[in-house]
Parts: structure tokens; C-alpha cells; sequence
């Protein structure tokens, strides 16, 4: 019984109306659009935005290179209230010489209680200026995930937002269906309403 209740849009009876069927149509379009097209679509804006990282990547790590600074300050140390497993960083002043033997300083993010006089990497630009590193890891999966996540929850947003306006539109009409219905029906509930306004 279920079943048949639940599909009755589906089959020709009398009581079924155009607009029936339009909204039978609309809620399986927006069903198709939110389970197989937003992931869809998301899916390949992930692929596209992969390829974009990959290129934009390798671009990178053939215009910049690695090179050791000294830290010429003690980085602070960890705060007791940053809680267990908690890599704190900070900005810490450091030193690294160029290919052509000039001394250059800058500021880079080291971890909590790092100490003067200790090294660690940078990256460099062509001119031995301060970058940050080549896009990868975890930055491009992040990158990737979100272009993804975004294009698949706005196409599956946009699917329901249109799915409502037309539920909308098609409510307003069967309103305005019943309202001229009801004016040109003359049966004795209606003359009973009438004069209960009255």
C-alpha cells in the first residue's frame, strides 16, 4: 500500500494533475543531480585542480632550491598550555649565504625552542630571496580536496535550491488552481461558508 501511495504520480489515474508530474520529474532530476552529478562534478574539478597543482609544483622546484640558514635568535620555547603532540613554530630571524658568497637575512618559521646557531632549510627564489616551499603534500591534497568538496556541494546546492523554486512555482499554481476551482464550484458547502462569513 506503501508503495502504491508513493508512486502514484508515476501512474495515470484521474486524480493525477501536469503539475504531478512535473514535480515527480524535478525530485528524481534533483535526486540524479545531488547522488550523481555532484559527486561527479566534483571529481573532475578535483582531477582538473590535480593537474593544475602537479604543473604549478614543478614549476616551482625548478625556480627555487634549498639552502642552510643559521638561526641568529633562540626560537621560544613550547607553551605548557599548547598540549601533548602540538608542533608550535615561530618566526625567527636567520642567516644563509648565497651561491656567489654574499650573506642575506631573513625571518622563517622554526619550531618552539629551536636555538641560536642551529641550522635549518630554506628555500630560495633565482635571485636567493626568501620563498615559501614548492606546493605538495599535504598543501596540495588540501588544495585538491577543497576545490572538490566546493564544486561538489555547490552543484549539489544549486540541484536542490532549483528543485525548490520549482517546488515552489508548482505549490503557487495548484493555490491558485483550487482558488478558481472553489469560485466556480457552487455545492452547499460553499453556501454554508458563505453565510457563516456573513
Amino acid at each position: 500500500m506503501n508503495g502504491a501511495r508513493r508512486g502514484w504520480r508515476w501512474r495515470h489515474n484521474p486524480l493525477r494533475r501536469r503539475s504531478d508530474v512535473v514535480e515527480a520529474w524535478t525530485v528524481l532530476a534533483v535526486g540524479s543531480a545531488v547522488f550523481v552529478g555532484a559527486p561527479a562534478a566534483g571529481l573532475a574539478a578535483g582531477r582538473v585542480a590535480y593537474d593544475d597543482a602537479r604543473a604549478t609544483s614543478v614549476a616551482q622546484r625548478q625556480e627555487r632550491h634549498q639552502a642552510r640558514a643559521v638561526l641568529v635568535a633562540d626560537a621560544p620555547p613550547k607553551a605548557s598550555w599548547s598540549g601533548p603532540g602540538a608542533q608550535a613554530s615561530f618566526r625567527v630571524p636567520v642567516r644563509w649565504e648565497t651561491a656567489s658568497g654574499a650573506t642575506r637575512t631573513g625571518t622563517v618559521r622554526v619550531h618552539a625552542g629551536t636555538r641560536e646557531g642551529e641550522t635549518t632549510w630554506v628555500w630560495l627564489d633565482r635571485q636567493d630571496r626568501l620563498v615559501a616551499a614548492p606546493l605538495g603534500g599535504t598543501d596540495l591534497w588540501t588544495r585538491v580536496g577543497s576545490v572538490a568538496a566546493g564544486t561538489g556541494a555547490g552543484a549539489a546546492g544549486t540541484a536542490v535550491l532549483v528543485g525548490w523554486s520549482v517546488r515552489r512555482r508548482l505549490d503557487r499554481g495548484r493555490l491558485a488552481e483550487w482558488d478558481r476551482a472553489w469560485e466556480t464550484w457552487d455545492g452547499p458547502e460553499r453556501g454554508q461558508r458563505g453565510r457563516r462569513m456573513a
